[in-house]
């Protein structure tokens, strides 16, 4: 039953194919081209997904801007660097080779 439905609307989409004007057939065959088989779901899916494919490509395309180091960021490496200047100045005084020396 199911299979004999089937033949009878092939059969018939044929007769409509073979019975459209040249413009009409265009028209079909380029609707055919720009929509894919499949549930409106899978198309709307797919859809998405290359969106956020495309947003993804665009965001990783462009330049990130580099962070610019803050007024506090500076001043913590400045007084580390008194500190290292500090540590060296002490032990170049000191000739005191230490515990184990």
């Amino acid at each position: 039953m199911k299979i004999a439905k089937r033949v009878r609307e092939a059969e018939k989409h044929a007769k409509r194919i073979a019975a459209m004007t040249p413009e009409q057939r265009d028209r079909y065959e380029a609707w055919q081209r720009a929509h894919k088989p499949g549930s409106a779901a899978a198309r709307r899916r797919a859809k998405a997904e290359r969106q956020q494919a495309a947003a993804v490509r665009k965001m990783l395309s462009e330049p990130r801007p580099r962070p610019t180091p803050s007024e506090e960021v500076a001043e913590l490496e400045k007084l580390i660097a008194d500190r290292k200047a500090e540590l060296a100045r002490a032990l170049a005084k000191t000739n005191d080779p230490g515990a184990f020396g």
